[in-house]
C-alpha cells in the first residue's frame, strides 16, 4: 500500500474500489485507442510522412532562399553606401586640391612672373598625377560595385526562372497526387462493394462515361456507382457528370455517389435526386463510419433504390422518399451523438495519458487483493449493475450505425 499515492491511501475502501473501477474503464479505452493506431495502413502512414517531409523540405528551402536574398540585399545596400561615401570623398578632395592650387598660384604670383610659370606647371603636374591616381582607384572601386550590382540583377532573374519552374513542378506533383488519391479511393470502395451479398461488382473506371463501378443484382438490375475521395466538398460538376452518365446508359436504372471523406456540395446525406431521364441518384457521405457500417449503408441504399425503381405508383415512390429522408435525419442525429461521445472519450483519453503510471499502480493494487475486491462488490450488486448498464449504453452510442431503408 505504501507504493500507492497518498490520496488513494487516504480514501475510504468504497472510494478506492470506485477509483479502481474507473481505472479499469480508462485502461480499456487506452487499449482500444492503441489498437486503432496499430491497425493503421502502413502504406498510407508512409505516404503521409513522405508528403510532410517534402513540405518541410520545401519550407526549409524557401527559408534558405529568403535568407540568401536578404543577405544579398544587405550587401548591395552596404556597397551602395560605400559608393556614395567614395563619391563624396572624391568631390571633397577635388575642392581641397583646387583650393590649394589657388593658394599656391597666389603665392607664386608674388614671387615673380618667370618663376611662377615654372612652379605652377610643376605643381599642377604633380597634383594632377596624384589626382589621376586617386581617380583611377575610385573608378576601380566603382567598377567593382557596378559588377556586383549587375550580378545581383542576374541572380534575381535566375531566381525568377527557378521559381517559375518550381511552380510548374508543384502543379505536376499536385496532379499526380490527386490521381493517386483517386486510385486509393477506388480501391477502398471496391473492397467494400465486393463484400456486399447478392450484388456483383464490376470496376469500369477506365471506360469513358461509365463512372467507377457497376453493381448488378441477382435479377440483373444494374446501377452505376461513383466513388470520391476529396479533402473538400465534392463539387457540383461531379454530380452533374454522374447524372449525365446515368441517363446516357440505358442499361442502368440509377446511380449512387459515395464520398469517403467529405460532404457532397449542396446535398444532404442520403438525399435522392431524379435525373432528367426519371432515374434516381442517391448521394452518400461515409465520413466517420467504420468499415462494417459503410458496407451496410451502401447495401441498404442499393436495396432501397431497387425497391424504388420497381414501384410504378407515384404515391408509393413519394412515401419511399419520405422514409429515406426520415432515416437520413435519424442517422445524422445519431452521428452527432456518436461524435460527441467520441470527443468526450478523447478528452478523457488525453487527460489520462499523463496519469498512466498512477493507473498502472491502481491496476497492480487490484491484482494484489482480488478477494477483498470481490467481497465489497458483492455487498453492492445493484450499484455495479447500474454502472455496467451505463457503460453498455456508452458503447452503443460510440459505435457507428447504418441507415435502414426496409
Amino acid at each position: 500500500m505504501e507504493h500507492l499515492p497518498d490520496e488513494f491511501q487516504d480514501a475510504s475502501r468504497e472510494e478506492q474500489i470506485q477509483i479502481a473501477q474507473l481505472g479499469l474503464q480508462c485502461w480499456a479505452i487506452l487499449k482500444k485507442e492503441v489498437g486503432k493506431v496499430k491497425d493503421m495502413d502502413y502504406t498510407k502512414l508512409t505516404e503521409k510522412f513522405k508528403e510532410e517531409g517534402r513540405k518541410e523540405g520545401k519550407r526549409e528551402s524557401e527559408k534558405e532562399l529568403a535568407k540568401a536574398l536578404r543577405e544579398k540585399d544587405y550587401s548591395l545596400d552596404d556597397m551602395t553606401a560605400q559608393l556614395k561615401v567614395l563619391e563624396k570623398k572624391l568631390d571633397r578632395s577635388s575642392l581641397e586640391k583646387q583650393k590649394e592650387l589657388d593658394e599656391l598660384g597666389a603665392k607664386l604670383k608674388k614671387e615673380g612672373e618667370r618663376e611662377r610659370d615654372t612652379v605652377i606647371r610643376e605643381a599642377m603636374l604633380t597634383e594632377r598625377a596624384a589626382g589621376l591616381e586617386k581617380i583611377k582607384d575610385y573608378e576601380i572601386q566603382i567598377a567593382q560595385l557596378q559588377a556586383r550590382q549587375d550580378w545581383k540583377l542576374a541572380y534575381t532573374d535566375t531566381q525568377k526562372i527557378v521559381e517559375k519552374l518550381r511552380e510548374e513542378l508543384d502543379g505536376f506533383t499536385k496532379i499526380r497526387s490527386s490521381y493517386e488519391i483517386g486510385q486509393e479511393g477506388e480501391e477502398e470502395t471496391e473492397n467494400m462493394l465486393c463484400k456486399i451479398p447478392e450484388w456483383d461488382c464490376e470496376r469500369v473506371s477506365k471506360e469513358k462515361d461509365r463512372a467507377d463501378f457497376r453493381m448488378t443484382s441477382r435479377d440483373k438490375k444494374s446501377f452505376i456507382l461513383d466513388s470520391k475521395k476529396y479533402v473538400n466538398s465534392v463539387p457540383k460538376k461531379e454530380r452533374d457528370k454522374l447524372m449525365s452518365n446515368v441517363d446516357e446508359d440505358a442499361s442502368v436504372l440509377g446511380g449512387v455517389m459515395i464520398s469517403l471523406d467529405s460532404k457532397i456540395s449542396t446535398k444532404e446525406n442520403c438525399e435522392i435526386e431524379i435525373t432528367p431521364g426519371k432515374k434516381p441518384v442517391c448521394y452518400l457521405n461515409l465520413a466517420g463510419m467504420n468499415g462494417e457500417a459503410k458496407i451496410a449503408y451502401i447495401a441498404s441504399t442499393l436495396k432501397f433504390l431497387l425497391q424504388y425503381v420497381a414501384s410504378h405508383d407515384e404515391r408509393e415512390k413519394n412515401e419511399l422518399l419520405e422514409r429515406m429522408r426520415e432515416s437520413s435525419m435519424k442517422l445524422n442525429e445519431l452521428k452527432k451523438e456518436t461524435e460527441n461521445v467520441r470527443n468526450k472519450a478523447k478528452e478523457v483519453y488525453e487527460s489520462l495519458k499523463l496519469n498512466v503510471g498512477k493507473i498502472q499502480s491502481i491496476m497492480d493494487f487490484l491484482l494484489q487483493m482480488p478477494d477483498q475486491e470481490d467481497a465489497v462488490t458483492a455487498e453492492k450488486p445493484k450499484k455495479s449493475r447500474k454502472k455496467t448498464a451505463a457503460a453498455s449504453s456508452s458503447e452503443q452510442l460510440a459505435s457507428p450505425s447504418s441507415c435502414s431503408h426496409d
